[in-house]
């Protein structure tokens, strides 16, 4: 065996040179067929389950142009990207983005009171039974909570639930889309979200949450920093900051509001307090209101108490607070969110 002579190599060269020549040339020919023909369908609206993430030059920072959305039965507005295209179906408008297969969905149904009892593992436990996976859950205000979950069962897809509450309403953006377009995706859906806006009165103060009493199913303010606890027929909310308390007590009866005198509502009300003195006093058929004042050893104490009915049950809620220690108008606020939805 001999070692090969510059000549061999020179030949074996032009050899090689030829095949790789010949094998660019077809390599060009494919790609631009394959290029001619992916061009007729978007690979996200193909059969493929594959999605098409975004081109390189969508990673550009741009600016967003939207186009704001008005619902005003349920009275809100939000701020949608010009170029997602909507789709109205079944009741409901979604809003998609076609190339990246992302959309957010409308969805606005009743008021719920149970909305305000929404957890994490409430909707830990409701998302599992979809077969999905929980992954996060935020209560952003006293009337909006975000959920995220994911369904790994193909492709993985993220969701994320931005639930907003009136009195009236609840409304749900629903945000879909494919895990791998989350970066790019992402400043979308902050201009959508962060657009939303309530253009109803009938909304729920920032600083009173509603606490839905299921077994009794009624609903009342509570200042939204206070501590909750429940016992029997009576609720207890304390300030962490003070000594200012509200105590909501529901008794069986089907006395008329308008039946109920200054003392009658002062036996009731000086239950335990000493130096008790009724202050204003008024009944109507809607509810029944005083102003009271006592002291125990060391404090003076202003009282503000509520009465409602439902026709079965009476439903007695009372302030008690150091004075200047919270707003005067608070208690007012709270109890104006009164609601029971139990008919008889």
């Amino acid at each position: 065996m001999r070692l090969p002579n510059k000549y061999d190599l020179k030949s074996h060269e032009r050899e090689i040179y030829s095949f790789l020549v010949g094998l660019v040339l077809l390599s060009i020919v494919f790609a631009i067929f394959s290029q001619s023909s992916s061009k007729k369908k978007l690979g996200v609206y193909s059969n493929s389950d594959k999605v098409e993430t975004f081109s390189e030059a969508t990673t550009e920072t741009k600016p967003i142009n939207t186009t704001q959305y008005e619902d005003t039965k349920a009275g809100f507005a939000l701020n949608i990207p010009s170029d997602w295209k909507r789709i109205n179906q079944d009741g409901t408008t979604m809003f998609v983005h076609q190339p990246s297969a992302s959309s957010v969905t409308i969805k606005i149904s009743d008021y719920d009171p149970s909305v305000n009892n929404t957890t994490s593992e409430s909707l830990s436990e409701s998302i599992a039974g979809q077969g999905k996976t929980f992954v996060n859950f935020v209560k952003n205000s006293t009337s909006n909570y975000q959920v995220s979950y994911q369904d790994l069962s193909d492709n993985t897809y993220d969701y994320v639930d931005d639930v907003y509450w009136s009195r009236d309403y609840v409304v749900t953006l629903q945000c879909v889309f494919n895990d791998q377009n989350y970066k790019k995706i992402l400043p979308y859906y902050d201009k959508i979200l962060s657009s939303f806006q309530w253009t109803t009165k009938n909304t729920i103060p920032e600083d009173i949450s509603l606490q839905y009493i299921q077994s009794l199913n009624f609903e009342t303010g509570i200042p939204s920093s206070w501590s909750v606890s429940q016992a029997d027929n009576a609720i207890v909310a304390m300030s962490q900051d003070n000594n200012a308390s509200e105590t909501i007590t529901i008794l069986n009866s089907t006395t008329s509001l308008t039946n109920i005198t200054a003392t009658d509502f002062s036996s009731v009300l000086k239950n335990g307090k000493n130096n008790f003195i009724l202050g204003d006093f008024s009944a109507s058929s809607d509810k029944v209101t005083a102003s009271y004042s006592w002291s125990d050893n060391t404090q003076n104490y202003i009282g503000k108490a509520y009465c409602y009915s439902d026709g079965k049950q009476l439903y007695l809620i009372c302030f008690d607070y150091i004075e200047n220690s919270i707003s005067e108008d608070l208690p007012d606020n709270c109890c104006k969110l009164f609601r029971s939805f139990t008919q008889y």
